[in-house]
């Protein structure tokens, strides 16, 4: 993951300069805090608040990025794919909300917002299992460097998605 680092160092430098501003953010935007109508699937709550604190917005789009753009989920097995369409769609529907008081730094890096924040679930998983599975719940003794696996495939997907 050392790839990471160039971007980690360009986040960290747009943040301290406030290039970045320090907004409140939810700070876990996955798909499993979202709850949505059975009838019209349109979403209609934003749950599990206790994460939200001042952050940058490219964390909240980040983690929906890396939660909503794979072909699979973060602990399934192989190379991970990206569905361009489904990060047409959360760009599409960010910035139609987000227009009006997003700077043009973020609104420029929101997709190097997910290659980022999937970058550092990658390393927090990997993290955990050399500490001994301490932090996430675990299914077997390899989840989460399966999970870290499977994060640093989707984050170079992100990369090059980022490329075009």
């Amino acid at each position: 993951m050392y790839a990471a680092k160039p971007l980690f160092d360009r986040i960290s430098e747009l943040k301290s300069s406030g290039a970045l501003p320090v907004r409140v953010t939810h700070n876990d935007t996955k798909a499993g805090n979202i709850l949505f109508d059975r009838q019209s699937n349109k979403a209609v709550a934003v749950i599990d608040l206790d994460t939200v604190m001042p952050g940058v917005i490219l964390s909240d789009f980040g983690d929906m990025v890396r939660t909503f753009v794979p072909d699979r989920r973060e602990d399934a097995p192989g190379e991970v794919s990206t569905r361009p369409e489904m990060l047409r769609a959360l760009l599409e529907g960010f910035h139609s909300s987000t227009s009006g008081f997003l700077n043009e730094t973020e609104q420029e890096l929101l997709v190097t917002g997910g290659a980022w924040i999937t970058g550092e679930q990658a390393l927090r998983f990997l993290t955990d299992w050399l500490a001994g599975d301490v932090y996430y719940k675990i299914l077997h003794p390899e989840h989460n460097l399966l999970r870290s696996r499977n994060q640093i495939s989707l984050f170079n997907a992100l990369l090059k998605m980022n490329q075009l």
